[in-house]
């Protein structure tokens, strides 16, 4: 692919339009060549062919900055500068403060939400401030799961991850009130 200088000079006709062109292939195509373009401007974008790296001219136009490598054969792009493995995500997740965006929790309705209610299957996206966090407890022999108090709304919206349905039955006088697993989105 071509890269080009983005000058036009003065030169005949069929010159130009193939200057023209050839400027329009180097643009279309992020200046696509194993090596960067000999004229650079600031901001400018250049896809070294040979190593599938994505680089910024920096704002100096005095140094290239990589954005990121795609591998063309998965179709994917690792930014550069972001390391995602194991070891990372699990740290990160460590880190994460409950209740925080990426998060996940057990939980239930609020007592104020109507318990004869279909309230939520598996992806759908509920508001926290009908929620509060929960826990399960068994309420005698084999009598089933109770779901603990009250607590405070939940903020955020929150993605479940199983099936909510507030119409089962009571346990010792108790309205029953499932739990279901939700990952926090937003």
């Amino acid at each position: 692919m071509p890269t080009h200088d983005y000058v036009i000079d003065n030169q005949t006709a069929p010159n130009i339009r193939s200057d023209l062109n050839n400027a329009l292939q180097a643009i279309v195509s992020q200046n696509s060549n194993a090596t960067p373009p000999a004229t650079t401007y600031a901001n400018m974008l250049w896809y070294e062919t040979d190593t599938n790296n994505l680089w910024k001219r920096n704002e100096a136009n005095s140094a290239w900055i990589s954005m990121g490598v795609f591998d063309e054969s998965l179709g994917t792009f690792t930014p550069s500068g972001v390391s995602v493995n194991t070891a990372n995500v699990l740290s990160a997740t460590a880190g994460a403060s409950w209740g925080a965006v990426g998060t996940y929790a057990f939980v239930r309705t609020l007592n104020t939400v109507s318990t004869n209610t279909t309230f939520a299957d598996p992806g759908d996206n509920v508001a926290g401030s009908s929620l509060v966090a929960a826990g399960v407890y068994q309420q005698g022999s084999g009598n089933g799961f109770k779901s603990n108090t009250d607590g405070v709304a939940l903020s955020g919206t929150w993605k479940f991850m199983g099936y909510m349905r507030n119409s089962q039955p009571s346990f010792f006088g108790f309205a029953a009130r499932p739990n279901t697993l939700a990952l926090r989105i937003s």
